[in-house]
């Protein structure tokens, strides 16, 4: 698994494709989207590191971590993430990069 990215699943399982998405490229809300698509998770830990605070999100049984400048979150808040196609990368079953 790339460090610079954040979780991705699946990885070795034939027919599979996994998205990659660095942890700084989500944006991370609490009222759906009024367009595009989002990943709906729900908070499961909040790591406050100064500067930054890590919150991890489990969504559709994966844990994605987002790094957002502050937050007054909870455990179990839903949330909504979203993110620019051009910040997402895919990888075959292999953890491969797809170009």
């Amino acid at each position: 698994m790339d460090s610079d990215r954040s979780h991705h699943s699946s990885v070795g399982k034939p027919n599979t494709i996994s998205l990659g998405v660095r942890p700084e490229d989500f944006s991370l809300s609490t009222d759906p989207p009024s367009s595009g698509n989002a990943i709906v998770g729900a908070v499961d830990t909040i790591e406050p590191l100064g500067e930054y605070t890590l919150v991890n999100v489990v969504a559709n049984d994966q844990l994605v971590t987002v790094k957002v400048p502050d937050t007054r979150l909870g455990r179990d808040d839903r949330v909504y993430l979203t993110f620019d196609d051009a910040d997402a990368y895919l990888y075959d079953a292999n953890g491969e990069l797809v170009t």
